[in-house]
């Protein structure tokens, strides 16, 4: 199991510890969210696979931009053959410790190696999970990609960080639209959804 604060983000309080491979872990963990971090704890199911991240654009029509995958050097973060120890998923140390990151080299880039039908596929997923939630304007897809090819959808964030040098801007470039106009785009999409509301 994987637990998890419920109403924190940038993985504040998400650690190796996070991985819970039995009830009396996963119930210590519990515990420590409450505790330590004051908060409730999500407790859901771990599924072991590539973590990719997909960008959602629009408004009535959403559009998936190209696919990100979080790495270990140049190896998906569940590749057999990782240097042991090397992390399975994306924890605080992992996001923001800038030592931590420069020792197992990790970093967000297009997927490598990975099908274009199943990379056709994550697109869709995100694409309708942003439907099912009525998220518009612009959000960011966390997905696990299991080496089946199952898609699992981990969340949906519907105001992912927009710095230059995140994911979200990561892909928009992929696809071609600097920083700018990606900036402009999510700009519009906000004031036409003001203007139809009659705001």
């Amino acid at each position: 199991m994987f637990i998890k604060p419920v109403n924190t983000e940038s993985s504040v309080g998400i650690s190796q510890a996070a991985l819970a491979l039995d009830e009396k872990s996963a119930l210590e963990r519990v515990r420590f969210v409450h505790a330590h971090l004051g908060a409730d704890a999500l407790v859901e199911e771990y599924v072991d696979g590539r973590e990719i991240y997909c960008g959602v654009i629009g408004g009535e029509r959403l559009e998936a931009l190209p696919l990100i995958e979080l790495l270990v050097g140049d190896l998906p973060i569940d590749a057999e053959d990782a240097p042991p120890g090397a992390p399975r998923f994306f924890t605080y140390k992992a996001k923001w410790d800038e030592a931590y990151r420069k020792k197992w080299n990790i970093r967000a880039g297009p997927p490598p190696d990975l099908d274009p039908a199943l990379a056709k596929k994550v697109q869709t997923v995100a694409r309708r999970a942003c439907r099912i939630l009525r998220v518009r304007g612009y959000a960011r897809v966390d997905l696990r990609v299991t080496q089946d090819g199952e898609v699992h959808v981990i969340e949906v964030n519907p105001n992912p960080g927009l710095a230059s040098d995140d994911e979200f801007a990561q892909a928009a470039l992929l696809g071609g639209t600097n920083y700018l106009t990606l900036i402009d785009r999510i700009l519009d999409l906000g004031l036409r959804s003001r203007s139809a509301k009659g705001a």
